[in-house]
């Protein structure tokens, strides 16, 4: 098991993946529809995507947090 001084780091790990992988699949289906290529085409834009999306969500998690905060009871 993984120490939960890391739970930031695993929670944006684990949604960077995750978004990543469903966000590149849908926009790449939307752009070329189903070509013969469309898993190598997908796992392209993944990684792309995993690449921005891990640093974004390190640096936007305690923003989301503290407003998160603010808005709610």
């Amino acid at each position: 098991m993984i120490s939960k001084k890391y739970y930031t780091l695993v929670f944006a790990v684990l949604t960077s993946i995750l978004m990543s992988t469903i966000m590149s699949g849908f926009v790449t289906y939307l752009n070329l529809g189903m070509p013969e290529d469309f898993a190598s085409k997908w796992f392209h834009a993944g990684k792309a995507a995993f690449a921005l999306a891990l640093p974004v969500s390190l640096f936007v998690i305690p923003f989301v947090k503290k407003l998160t905060d603010k808005i709610t009871d």
